[in-house]
């Protein structure tokens, strides 16, 4: 006698004809979990005790609580294991920031907008050139950069008109005025910190004299050539590039990730920009790297940092700033948006215009290409600002909104699963920011808290099987599903070549809708078809459905 036995539960493949899926495939697969091979219920998401404003687009946890952001905001922790400042630093639409406890600050230490000037004490003796003491007449520059409270170090300015002095007299210093340092984190503690040129050492350069408040005007130099200390560290360490349209055209810094050996990286336009390591602050010119296209965004992973453009995508490579090299892969995809982009824990997956790419070391793969055809995954799916997407403990969650029908929904794919992969839910959020100290994908519920993803209680699920084609007309008398409870909502469906539903679905004549309360269950007579589907509803565990013609065929 003939029975459909479904003993595997698996996701949706909309570019596929129902009649021709795999066994283990599903036209509809909402809200569905494939745990132990048996088909279970996604959870709702379990709110914390965080109420969400309603315009919040981006938190991040930050002081044993979490900040909310109006938009979509890049951000990190501090790259200096046990921050005295408790620093993290983030990049939204207006200029790179460093927050510090309650207090925010722009990123950067600004270059002083004017040199010193260095003159001989009153009363010095005239320096004099003279055969006999050449050797003792030295000319001398000065330089000073600033040091913010919290001890970063910037840019020198120009530096001072040279000055002829009898080797180690004194000099008489005038530092700039205090320059306007708006938004900078320029309190207590922030400083002048003053360099001398030095042509008699090995190491010819700008070297360290002293530290003075911002207050000070004038010091007298008295420090002798052989006790001046460190060279010059920061003549290339600019800020990042900010809202100062003049300097930096391309706009602000984007992006911001935090990656191996304390090195952050953003970028603006075609340009990738690298900090120096574990100096959030410094971002040489010299370590950035152009692109051919312009970029969407960037994430680290095991490989290096993947940089997802317009076009090509590219892979950035090495251990420190100032040795990096760019890969381009033989194969990629564009990506259709910087929400996309995600750090799946050593790898990452973004949308592209074909589907979903997974990128594992340089290997790039368009992991839907099975399940949905090109030009279908385009007009499904939304790009831009209307798709976010986060990690949830391997899976990969993408939200979509689509304004041209109002709808909105998700989608859940799991490459662990192989072809099982997809599934949907009906949930909805725009918030996603994947929690790494609790391995949690934290989202929006739909009572505005922030939630954590799959943790709550049991959703309601809906699992239709693919279109069994039998082959001569049958009438199947029993139904056989094992469960863990009932009852389950059991639909059937039954027809003849009726191929008429949406892509990727049938539609076929109900003839069997009931909450099923046991294991056995007797099916209508007086009818044969050849095509058969049914579908499951339940929040528990499923694990397997059977069709028989016969009660001697059941388990």
């Amino acid at each position: 006698m003939t029975s459909i036995l479904q003993e595997s539960f698996g996701g949706i493949a909309p570019g596929i004809d129902a009649r021709k899926m795999a066994d283990s495939l599903a036209q509809i697969a909402d809200n569905c979990l494939f745990e132990r091979n048996n088909l279970r219920a996604l959870r709702y998401p379990k709110p914390t005790d965080k109420v969400l404003a309603a315009s919040t687009k981006s938190v991040f946890p930050y002081q044993h609580g979490w900040v909310e952001f109006d938009e979509r905001v890049s951000a990190t922790l501090s790259p200096v294991a046990n921050d005295a400042y408790a620093r993290f630093y983030y990049t939204d639409s207006s200029y790179p920031k460093v927050r510090s406890n309650s207090s925010v600050y722009r990123l950067g230490v600004p270059r002083p907008e004017d040199g010193p000037t260095a003159a001989l004490p009153a009363g010095a003796p005239e320096v004099v050139e003279d055969p006999e003491n050449l050797l003792e007449i030295e000319t001398v520059y000065y330089l000073v950069t600033l040091v913010d409270a919290f001890g970063a170090e910037g840019p020198p300015s120009l530096p001072s008109g040279g000055l002829d002095r009898y080797r180690n007299d004194p000099v008489v210093v005038s530092l700039p005025s205090t320059p306007t340092l708006t938004g900078y984190n320029f309190g207590a503690g922030a400083l002048w910190r003053v360099y001398r040129s030095n042509t008699g050492t090995e190491d010819t350069g700008f070297q360290y004299v002293t530290d003075l408040p911002l207050a000070t005007s004038t010091f007298e130099d008295t420090v002798p050539n052989d006790e001046l200390q460190e060279l010059l560290p920061s003549l290339t360490w600019l800020g990042p590039p900010d809202d100062d349209a003049t300097l930096w055209p391309d706009g602000p810094l984007q992006g911001l990730a935090l990656g191996p050996n304390g090195i952050l990286a953003g970028f603006a336009k075609k340009t990738v920009y690298f900090c120096e390591p574990y100096l959030p602050h410094a971002w040489p010119l010299e370590y950035s790297i152009t692109c051919r296209d312009e970029i969407l965004g960037i994430v680290w992973t095991a490989g290096g940092l993947l940089v997802v453009t317009e076009g090509l995508p590219v892979m950035v490579g090495g251990s420190h700033p100032a040795s990096l090299s760019m890969f381009t892969p033989e194969k990629g995809w564009a990506g259709t948006s910087r929400h996309t982009i995600v750090d799946m824990g050593g790898w990452a997956m973004y949308t592209a215009a074909d589907g979903i790419v997974a990128v594992q070391g340089q290997s790039f793969t368009l992991v839907t290409e099975q399940l949905i055809m090109n030009n279908l995954w385009a007009n499904m799916m939304p790009t831009g600002d209307n798709v976010l997407a986060g990690n949830a403990e391997g899976r990969y969650v993408l939200y979509w909104k689509r304004t041209i029908d109002d709808t909105e929904g998700c989608m859940i794919l799991d490459l662990n699963q192989g072809a099982n992969a997809w599934t949907n839910t009906t949930q909805h959020s725009d918030v996603a920011y994947f929690n790494t100290a609790h391995g949690r994908l934290m989202v929006r519920d739909e009572n505005n808290y922030l939630a954590e993803f799959d943790f709550g209680s049991n959703m309601e699920f809906l699992w239709k099987s693919r279109v069994y084609t039998m082959p001569e007309p049958t009438n199947f008398a029993f139904l056989e599903i094992r469960a863990n409870e009932y009852p389950v909502r059991v639909t059937i469906e039954a027809g003849e070549n009726s191929w008429a539903g949406p892509v990727g679905e049938s539609a076929l004549t109900v003839r069997f809708d009931e909450d099923v309360t046991g294991p056995i269950t007797a099916l209508p007579s007086g009818f044969e078809a050849t095509e058969w589907a049914f579908s499951v509803k339940d929040d528990r565990e499923v694990i397997y459905v059977a069709l028989h013609e016969d009660l001697t065929d059941t388990g």
